[in-house]
């Protein structure tokens, strides 16, 4: 009996210290999840002036752009995808490849080619038989506006190519969150 008593009273200090270890994480999580948020939200102004001024750009993108009256040739659609470099994102990286896959049924898995900014998308992506020309690692927070500037560069010599009929962009945005108890 004094044996079963020792391994119940192990067992239940397993139990609390598993449960500490458990709220330790969680509150890194939340911290991190405020974090992002705060980041989405000094963003969000200018998410919508840049929608805002592309959207005036559809009416007249030759006046606008010049490099943008080039009639493109190709029937290729060249997809840039944003997502995350790893799994257990919840709807982050499954609405990304959600949409890819409507894309794909719309226009033709053939038709098809990939520029992926995370490396999880990038990898479904090739393993379901898509052409992915680039699989990069998402960067830091502070190295994305220069890596931005940089994709913009390329997609605009790509597009000055004629090889592509359009460019468009893939990417999940953050809503709001719910909380699970």
């Amino acid at each position: 009996m004094a044996v079963d008593l020792q391994k119940l009273k192990r067992k239940m200090r397993g139990v609390t210290s598993t449960k500490q270890v458990t709220k330790a994480l969680q509150m890194v999580s939340a911290m991190k999840m405020r974090k992002a948020q705060e980041q989405s939200e000094k963003s969000r102004v200018y998410r919508r002036g840049l929608n805002e001024l592309m959207a005036s750009f559809e009416s007249s993108p030759a006046e606008a752009v010049p490099e943008l009256a080039i009639v493109p040739s190709g029937v290729k659609t060249l997809v840039v995808t944003f997502a995350s470099d790893r799994g257990l994102c919840g709807p982050y990286n499954s609405n990304t490849l959600n949409a890819i896959r409507r894309l794909g049924e719309a226009k033709g898995k053939d038709n098809l080619e990939f520029k992926a900014v995370g490396i999880k998308v990038g990898s479904v992506l090739r393993r379901r038989g898509y052409k992915v020309l680039a699989n990069e690692r998402r960067p830091s927070y502070a190295q994305f506006g220069s890596m931005i500037q940089e994709l913009s560069r390329e997609l605009l010599a790509l597009w000055n190519t004629g090889e592509y009929r359009e460019i468009r962009l893939v990417y999940s945005s953050l809503r709001g969150m719910t909380v699970l108890k």
